[in-house]
């Protein structure tokens, strides 16, 4: 599986990688036909949309998954209804990120 890793810090970018590579849960890669999109999410509710629809025009096929700070109802159902398959809530759990990539 292809992931592509977009905003993050990059210490989280550090984190998530050494997560992905040490469990073998698939190879990072940068833009180019990813299976798997993973981005950190930092933008208010009127920016969502337009964030959501380039990453989908970027790569169609690829699944989307969300890390996001906070617990806005609002951000939830737009992200879900925008076509994101997954929404963690930082700080990530490694078990958590781990279980949902080993399921795509």
């Amino acid at each position: 599986m292809k992931i592509y890793l977009v905003e993050c810090i990059a210490a989280l970018k550090a984190r998530l990688k050494r997560l992905i590579t040490e469990q073998n849960l698939g190879d990072i890669i940068d833009e180019k036909g990813p299976d798997v999109i993973i981005c950190d999410i930092k933008l208010v509710q009127r920016e969502i949309y337009a964030y959501i629809s380039k990453l989908k025009s970027m790569a169609p096929d690829a699944r989307i998954l969300v890390l996001l700070q906070g617990k806005d109802e609002f951000i939830l159902d737009e992200l879900y209804l925008q076509g994101v398959e997954f929404v963690l809530h930082k700080p990530v759990n490694d078990t958590e990120l781990s279980n949902i990539l080993k399921n795509l």
